[in-house]
């Protein structure tokens, strides 16, 4: 984050936006300049500088074994910014009861490609 901090936004959210829709990768950087460059005037940068960086600098893994409650976890496969190994990863470090939701065919906006299965899975939760 610090090396990207003097950068220009826009490449660095068209990146985050390809990691978490794959898909994008495939479409002509011309083409995807303008609903991109739409999109990111929609959002205040610096709260999504900020948040970039909040979520940089969390590194968890030395109190997931903590975790007291039950624990679900919900991933896209083949995946996005997170990779559906760490599905696996869980399971191997978690202590209490422990489940993860597959969603196939997906990326990191897997609430959007799926949301009845989401919904679904979230009522159970509850």
């Amino acid at each position: 984050m610090e090396r990207d901090a003097g950068k220009r936004f826009y490449p660095l959210y068209k990146a985050f936006a390809v990691g978490a829709v794959p898909k994008l990768a495939k479409v002509p950087g011309f083409l995807l300049r303008r609903p991109l460059k739409k999109k990111l005037a929609e959002c205040d940068e610096g709260v999504l500088r900020s948040l970039s960086a909040s979520m940089k600098a969390q590194d968890n893994r030395d109190v997931v074994e903590m975790i007291a409650v039950p624990l679900t976890y919900f991933y896209a496969d083949p995946g996005s910014l997170f990779s559906p190994k760490l599905a696996d990863w869980y399971a191997e470090h978690v202590k209490t009861p422990y489940k993860a939701v597959r969603f196939p065919d997906s990326d990191h906006m897997l609430v959007s490609n799926y949301p009845e299965k989401f919904a679904e899975e979230v009522g159970k939760l509850l």
